[in-house]
C-alpha cells in the first residue's frame, strides 16, 4: 500500500514526480539484480522467475529513461528560465 501511494503520489503532486521514478529506479533495480544473480548461483530457474525478471529489468530501464527525462526537462526550464527578462 505504501509503494502504491509512493507511486501514485504524482497523480494529486506533479512536482513529486523525481521522487517517485527515484523510488521505482531503487525498487526495480534491487528486483532485478537480485533476480539476475540468483540466476548465476542457482541452475533449475523456472519460466515464471524468468518473466518476471525479465519486466524487472524492464520497468528498471524505464524508470531509469523516465528519470533522466525528467531531469532533461528541469534543466531545459531552469535555463530559459534563466535567459528571460527580469520584470
Amino acid at each position: 500500500m505504501a509503494l502504491a501511494i509512493v507511486f501514485l503520489s504524482p497523480l494529486i503532486r506533479s512536482r513529486l514526480i523525481s521522487n517517485s521514478l527515484i523510488t521505482c529506479l531503487i525498487v526495480h533495480g534491487c528486483l532485478a539484480v537480485f533476480r539476475s544473480v540468483s540466476f548465476v548461483l542457482y541452475s533449475g530457474i523456472q519460466p515464471m522467475t524468468r518473466q518476471l525478471a525479465f519486466f524487472e529489468w524492464l520497468f528498471f530501464i524505464g524508470a531509469a529513461g523516465a528519470l533522466w527525462r525528467e531531469r532533461r526537462q528541469l534543466r531545459i526550464r531552469h535555463s530559459t528560465a534563466d535567459r528571460s527578462p527580469a520584470n
